[in-house]
Formats: structure tokens, C-alpha cells, sequence
């Protein structure tokens, strides 16, 4: 079978099946020296659970990390027209003027 590491700490963790099973991951069950790290794709075979614990996974080898493709490029955020845009939106209203201020607009 195959599947992914979920979650592991020091020596154990739980690894996560294609078909959906969650297993006990341990680190003596792994074949070789490599250390796991979350999202490592491993195959295994399924051991016997003991009573009342989850299935556990045997001879674990780690699958080689899949190949990266270049991450698009950011989009690069006008923030300008953004703020423009906001701008637009607010709508200014003439405050009253004080008792007694002449308008020089106005005389």
C-alpha cells in the first residue's frame, strides 16, 4: 500500500492511506536510515493493530519526492487603483460653517 505522513514526531507518528485508513507509524518499522517528515509519500505493508489500537504500518520505505514545477509568478496588486477606487466611493459632504465665519465665495 501507499500513502502519506500525516503526523510524526521523534519515533512515531500516524500515516495516512490512499484508501482513507489512518495507521501507527513507527520509527523501527522504517527500512533504511531516512527520518520522516509530514507529507512524505511512503509505502508499506498493513501490520495487525493490537487490541483496541489501530492497524500499524510495516517495512515503510519512502517514495521519492515528486519532481516541482515552478510556482507561478505573484500577481503583482495595483494598489493605487485600489485605493483610487475607494476613494471614488466616498462621497465628501460640506460641513456647515461656525456662527459667524463669512464665506469668502459668498459675499
Amino acid at each position: 500500500m501507499e500513502g502519506t505522513i500525516k503526523h510524526f514526531e521523534t519515533n512515531y507518528g500516524i500515516a495516512l492511506a490512499d484508501d482513507g485508513t489512518e495507521l501507527f507509524v513507527h520509527k523501527r518499522n522504517l527500512v533504511g536510515s531516512a527520518m520522516l517528515n509530514v507529507g512524505d509519500r511512503i509505502s508499506f505493508e498493513v501490520g495487525e493493530p493490537a487490541k483496541g489500537q489501530r492497524a500499524v504500518a510495516r517495512n515503510i520505505q519512502k517514495l521519492a519526492a515528486p519532481k516541482w514545477e515552478y510556482a507561478p509568478k505573484p500577481v503583482k496588486r495595483d494598489i493605487f487603483a485600489e485605493y483610487k477606487k475607494y476613494a471614488e466611493s466616498i462621497v465628501i459632504v460640506d460641513a456647515p460653517k461656525p456662527a459667524g465665519e463669512v464665506d469668502e465665495m459668498n459675499l
